[in-house]
């Protein structure tokens, strides 16, 4: 499986969700170009951590 790679971004919001032990990634900026927002969702499933 290939990561996806994004340019940095800020102001972007993150949350945990216990029930499904998941950490989720909401839009933000481009660090490089304030005028582009992103409207994306990314999920780390924290169950699929080897040792965890």
């Amino acid at each position: 499986m290939n990561p996806v790679t994004k340019p940095q971004r800020i102001g972007h919001q993150m949350a945990y969700e216990e029930e499904s032990d998941l950490v989720i990634l909401f839009g933000g900026l481009v660090a490089s170009n304030l005028d582009t927002f992103y409207n994306d969702i990314f999920t780390y499933d924290l169950t699929q951590i080897i040792g965890h």
